[in-house]
């Protein structure tokens, strides 16, 4: 394979509906390259320049290998994102459509975290997420227009019980570790920042207010990228159906799909969510990969909520539109991606009881998702033992959208033989052992 380049010289440029003349004057022979010494000659303008034509002959730092990422969502698409940014040419494939997994079901949440003060490796690749979602959200709009819904509202965390209120104190003490900002409200403060909107009763014992939270809109975010990873030169192809990996040796070498379309590959990533673990299956290998589904209610106000509510394991996350997310539930139901009376009426509820003015309001939508669990709590990131051209990136729950980009980089890294060893040790499917022989 050869790649073709021009280089022209002049600084006048022709006119469109010009005529141009190509006229060859010489074979060139430059180095590592070979090719043609063009004449170029606009009867419009007159202007004449030179080019020449070159077939370069590829090199290790010219050529890098060729990627397939399997998994439309925020995984797969900033993983792939990354990579063409780093030189690599990337293929995605979706069994179904862009990003209509978990990815736009969940709520876009950037918890406070942060990437060199962090006490949990975890909460450390968090922070980087934080971090690279300001700058990939400034790139994408400078480089392409591109609008992430990157608001960096702030966040309110309150607990009305006293066991709620006790474990807000640990987060308290968690983020003053970590050198996170943050400070208690009393209830005049708490009533002047919400504008009393927010209910009386029942009382609210402990309020937290931080800055260090903020939120994207994950369709916007999946359409982003999905757009950026296009014009960065990758190439996406979804409704693909069932997807086989066709093996030689210790190597995938192709993939082919339940629609017709096949085609071979240099290195693999599964980035496929809960569905991750299906396809290593055709390969005997054991990854427990396991859907937790989560449950969504959408209310449509007036005016927004200033910031993010959070209380225990359910939040409130307003929308600049008017929209207000409720969310959600953590349910072992399998494959099953339906809602449910009992638990929609229960986020309802908790939504009204939180902003009494929603009780004159219906959910204008509802919807499911079903977020990929590993066995111990920890993403899978990075090599399958054994396999020379396999890689990995699933099982990261209800984090996935935060921890996209810095999962991106990380197994970018390790696919250019570096990153970060603790984190890459910690989250390493091999930590399973002799449990991923299926």
């Amino acid at each position: 394979m050869f790649s073709l380049t021009i280089a022209l010289a002049g600084s006048r440029i022709c006119r469109p509906g010009d005529t141009i003349e190509l006229a060859i004057l010489k074979p060139s022979h430059h180095s590592r390259q070979w090719g043609v010494d063009f004449q170029i000659f606009s009867r419009k303008t007159a202007w004449r320049s030179f080019c020449t034509l070159c077939a370069v002959e590829p090199t290790q730092t010219t050529m890098k290998p060729h990627v397939t990422v399997i998994g439309g969502g925020a995984i797969g698409l900033s993983l792939a994102y990354e990579l063409l940014r780093r030189g690599y040419r990337v293929r995605l494939l979706e069994r179904s459509e862009i990003g209509r997994e978990a990815s736009w079901a969940g709520a876009g949440i950037l918890a406070p975290a942060h990437p060199d003060h962090s006490l949990h490796p975890l909460d450390r690749l968090a922070g980087l997420g934080s971090r690279l979602h300001r700058e990939w959200a400034e790139r994408l709009r400078n480089d392409y227009g591109l609008d992430v819904g990157y608001w960096n509202c702030g966040g309110l965390y309150i607990a009305r019980s006293p066991g709620e209120a006790a474990a807000l104190r640990g987060q308290a003490d968690s983020w003053e570790a970590e050198h996170l900002s943050f400070r208690k409200l009393t209830p005049a403060e708490l009533t002047a920042k919400f504008g009393g909107r927010l209910a009386t009763s029942p009382r609210v014992i402990t309020a937290l207010w931080t800055d260090e939270e903020s939120q994207i809109r994950n369709p916007h975010f999946i359409r982003s990228l999905a757009a950026a990873v296009m014009r960065e030169g990758g190439e996406i192809l979804e409704q693909l159906g069932e997807l086989r990996l066709q093996t030689r040796g210790n190597r995938i070498w192709r993939v082919e799909s339940a629609s017709g379309w096949a085609g071979e590959c240099e290195l693999l990533c599964l980035a496929a969510g809960t569905w991750t673990g299906q396809l290593l299956e055709q390969l005997a290998i054991a990854l427990p990969v396991e859907p937790i589904r989560g449950q969504m209610a959408l209310f449509q106000i007036g005016q927004p909520l200033p910031a993010i509510i959070n209380e225990g394991s359910r939040y409130l996350v307003p929308r600049k539109d008017g929209h207000l997310l409720v969310g959600s539930t953590m349910e072992e139901a399998g494959f099953d991606r339906s809602t449910t009376e009992l638990e929609q009426s229960q986020l309802v509820a908790f939504a009204r009881s939180l902003v009494p003015e929603l009780a004159a309001r219906e959910p204008i939508r509802s919807w499911a998702g079903l977020r990929p669990a590993s066995y111990d709590g920890f993403p899978y990131l990075g090599a399958i033992p054994d396999w020379d051209n396999l890689f990995v990136s699933t099982g990261h729950l209800r984090s996935g959208l935060q921890l996209a980009p810095a999962s991106a980089v990380l197994l970018a890294e390790l696919i250019a033989g570096g990153g970060d060893p603790e984190l890459l040790r910690l989250l390493s499917p091999a930590r399973l052992g002799r449990h991923l022989d299926g």
